[in-house]
């Protein structure tokens, strides 16, 4: 009995789309945070 291999598919476009724009969300809270440490006078 030979069983055949599903092949592997790509994830969702909406998957793709959320996980990038969650990336670059991150990174933009990041720059916004360094920026207020670097103006905060001490």
């Amino acid at each position: 009995m030979a069983t055949t291999v599903s092949p592997l598919t790509a994830p969702p476009r909406r998957a793709i789309c959320s996980a990038r724009l969650r990336l670059v969300l991150a990174a933009e809270a990041v720059r916004m945070l360094a920026r207020i440490e670097t103006n905060m006078p001490m």
